[in-house]
């Protein structure tokens, strides 16, 4: 029950961001938006196109995804989803550079690829 609770306030935040970021197209990096909102929902990333502007809710998505999978999923499901997953992040991140700053990129790929490395390390567990 606390699961579907965390997960429909989880949702609720996401929307709630994406309404935001969608309602002040353009408008990210003016000192209105920037006076409202602080630069917590910007700060990092390239605002260029759809996944740069996008990819705080992206990852909120996917967390959100991602605890579904892990209370409801069977093991082999859980850890073949959170290999998807991850691969899937790394070639968007690498496809459309969603990160202002390059040393942001590596960081986060570096981050991707121990999380790949940890769930290979499970899979050979669990065979």
């Amino acid at each position: 029950m606390l699961a579907v609770v965390i997960f429909v306030a989880t949702l609720a935040m996401q929307a709630g961001m994406a309404f935001v970021m969608h309602s002040s197209t353009g408008e990210h990096e003016s000192k209105r938006f920037l006076a409202k909102f602080g630069d917590t929902l910007t700060h990092g990333l390239t605002l260029k196109g759809f996944f740069g502007t996008y990819w705080h809710f992206l990852v909120l998505l996917r967390w959100g995804i991602t605890l579904v999978v892990l209370v409801a999923g069977s093991l082999a499901l859980q850890l073949i989803f959170l290999l998807l997953v991850s691969v899937l992040v790394q070639v968007l991140v690498i496809r459309k550079r969603p990160f202002l700053h390059l040393e942001d990129t590596f960081a986060f790929m570096f981050s991707e690829v121990m999380v790949s490395c940890y769930v290979y390390s499970l899979i050979s567990l669990t065979a």
